[in-house]
């Protein structure tokens, strides 16, 4: 194929380079600029690993509970760059706004597991090297980028980009066989694949616009574990106990005072009241900033009582492969929960990839102040929304303004939602998550006090929606086992 030549002109002075070689230099000047970090492939362990890339196109990659963008580049810069969830938006911003409303071209292939880290020890957004026999000569020091970047050379890349990128393409480009790696093959993975390839086929009879590709995500016992109980009791729970030496009437106080005496059975017969009051008064009194950094820090320092870890890392890899997919497809991920909205907000975007506004939940009540001439949000002991069953579609009526396409849950707690989403025209999509493996994680459903699976799991045969058995269709359940 014969090279055309342009000149270019970049900080150092003008040059000339093939076509090819000038957009590939353009994009990667708007990847340096969204906040991607190149490393240089300089030793014989990262030129293999970097040969095993498909040349200038996005992979991404699930890397314990973050997900992390690769772009290697083996001929211009002869490196490979790293972008965390913010890099990788930044980019496609800059992107969208040269009305370039579909970047798939550019993204060939999302396969989650296809690339070897350990060259670069997990490269620039992972933890570093801990092993004893790290390579001390690998240099991992940032490529330093030979070019000026300013404003005027990134205006004209995101000028010439859309005269080479050429038409669009649908967006059954994306290798959907690669996709959601830790799935066993099977109907069940089958069904999501093959509703993904149906709505983003332009030209095709199900094919859904971008902007109308909505899907709602539950979290609790749907993204990450719900049991001994919910994630936010255990931090309530822990709140009353830390609160009790300033309120000594609770001793004798109930709910209160199951929850001091540890009485587990006892607080279960307070029901939904009991629990809504414990919210009510261990979340309130305090400014919504002061809420965040108090649920931010528990779930820094609190482990699980039997995994031993972070709440934050019981998350579903499968799950995360899933979020992934669909982003990938320009699905918009929102989480819709009975969790406490504000409860969730501050990590969800760094966990999952979904930002604060694309989460809803349940809430209690705020007023606006002025503290030292500082304005404020303070939170109220009383119940604003409660975002579970009858609620989840009101919610996501009156927040997101689109019914969605597809909606993901475990639980009864989720059957409305389900339904609102699935019982539409059009192709849709409804999957409950069955847990099935006491073994990797645990196993309930009918009986469960926490993420009673009962009436939805009925309502699923009979509305044809998908049923994720997690013994026999999840290879793996969390990031950390094998």
């Amino acid at each position: 194929m014969a090279h055309y030549y342009v000149r270019v002109f970049s900080g150092v002075g003008p040059s000339w380079m093939p076509v090819h070689a000038q957009v590939v230099q353009q994009k990667e000047d708007l990847l340096s600029a969204a906040g991607f970090t190149p490393q240089p492939a300089n030793t014989p362990q990262r030129i293999a690993a970097m040969k095993k890339l498909p040349p200038n196109k996005f992979v991404q990659q699930a890397r314990g509970s973050q997900i992390v963008y690769v772009y290697a580049d083996p001929i211009v810069c002869r490196c490979v760059y790293f972008g965390n969830q913010a890099a990788y938006a930044q980019f496609r911003q800059m992107v969208f706004q040269q009305r370039l409303a579909d970047e798939r071209q550019m993204t060939a292939a999302m396969n989650q597991n296809a690339f070897d880290f350990g060259p670069w020890d997990g490269g620039p957004f992972m933890d570093r090297c801990q092993r004893p026999n790290c390579p001390a000569e690998v240099d991992m020091t940032p490529l330093k980028l030979s070019r000026g970047l300013n404003r005027r050379i990134l205006l004209s890349s995101l000028a010439v980009l859309p005269a080479f990128i050429g038409p669009l393409r649908p967006a059954t480009g994306l290798a959907q066989t690669e996709a959601l790696p830790s799935w066993n093959d099977g109907p069940t993975k089958a069904s999501i694949i093959e509703f993904v390839r149906r709505v983003t086929t332009q030209g095709g009879p199900d094919y859904v616009a971008p902007s109308e590709r909505i899907a709602v995500f539950d979290n609790d016992g749907t993204l990450w574990a719900e049991q001994p109980m919910y994630v936010q009791l255990a931090f309530a729970l822990d709140r009353v106990k830390a609160l009790a030496p300033e309120n000594p009437g609770w001793r004798t106080q109930q709910p209160f005072k199951a929850v001091l005496d540890s009485d587990l059975q006892a607080l279960a017969g307070f029901g939904e009241p009991g629990l809504m009051q414990l919210i009510a008064v261990t979340h309130a009194g305090m400014t919504s900033e002061e809420f965040a950094r108090i649920a931010t820090e528990w779930l820094e320092t609190t482990r699980h009582p039997r995994f031993k870890r972070p709440y934050t890392e019981l998350v579903y890899q499968p799950m995360l492969e899933l979020l992934a997919h669909l982003r990938a497809n320009d699905f918009k991920t929102y989480i819709a929960s009975g969790g406490g909205v504000e409860f969730m907000r501050p990590w969800t975007e760094k966990v999952y990839g979904i930002p604060p506004e694309q989460v809803l939940g349940s809430s209690i009540k705020t007023r606006f102040e002025m503290r030292d001439g500082r304005p404020v949000i303070f939170r109220l002991p009383e119940v604003n929304f409660i975002d579970d069953q009858a609620g989840k579609p009101l919610g996501i009526n009156q927040q997101i303004g689109r019914r969605p396409i597809a909606a993901f849950g475990n639980s009864d707690g989720d059957l409305e939602m389900l339904q609102w989403t699935t019982m539409s025209g059009g192709v849709r999509f409804g999957l409950l998550v069955h847990h099935t493996d006491a073994e990797r994680e645990y196993a309930y459903d009918r009986q469960s006090h926490f993420g009673k699976l009962d009436k939805a799991l009925d309502a699923a045969s009979v509305n044809k929606w998908t049923v994720v058995d997690m013994k026999r269709d999840w290879k793996k359940v969390f990031p950390f086992q094998d």
